[in-house]
């Protein structure tokens, strides 16, 4: 190799004159997030704080850098309603590039990444899963549906990092409360 470059992550990355010539590249590219659970109480105020204040808020860090939001949900019928409603009365901030929503994305379903593939979600930089099944007696009684929806390890797959966040309780499905 040249004086200079590094290979990272099978990336060959030359360091010549300042910021890495990769680095640059990247920044050109939006950064691609998918939220699931996005139609729930915690989604939906998520969204907005990203949509207005973009992912790193007043001090973001990633200057430059723009972003593309999925937003993967089931089936709450007034979801894209909603979305419509509160995308038309503010102005996006400068980062976010696109926001998308994609339906019945159902985790106890095993073609879900399937689906996301199909709307063009293909690739993530991460992932905020939102998405659960709350309550304790369903979750007790259907334990491998709670396990599917709570815990989609086939997320992996797809190599980004993933943020779990829930809200007040989380269940196994295999205890009595």
């Amino acid at each position: 190799l040249p004086s200079g470059t590094e290979i990272i992550d099978n990336a060959k990355i030359d360091f010549k004159g300042g910021k890495p010539k990769v680095w640059e590249e990247r920044q050109q590219q939006p950064r691609k997030i998918l939220i699931t659970g996005s139609s729930g109480y915690v989604g939906q105020h998520l969204l907005a704080s990203i949509a207005f204040q973009g992912i790193g808020g007043k001090t973001d860090s990633n200057q430059g850098a723009t972003y593309e939001i999925f937003l993967a949900y089931n089936a709450l019928p007034t979801f894209e309603d909603d979305l419509a409603l509160l995308l038309e009365h503010k102005k996006l901030h400068p980062s976010i590039a696109k926001i998308q929503s994609i339906s019945n994305i159902d985790f106890s379903n095993s073609e879900y990444i399937q689906l996301l593939q199909n709307a063009g979600a293909t690739s993530f930089d991460a992932i905020i899963h939102l998405a659960a099944l709350s309550s304790p007696g369903f979750c007790e009684n259907n334990a491998s549906d709670a396990w599917k929806v709570n815990c989609p390890i086939d997320l992996l797959s797809f190599g980004a990092p993933i943020i779990y966040l829930s809200t007040d309780q989380v269940y196994e499905g295999t205890k009595s409360y």
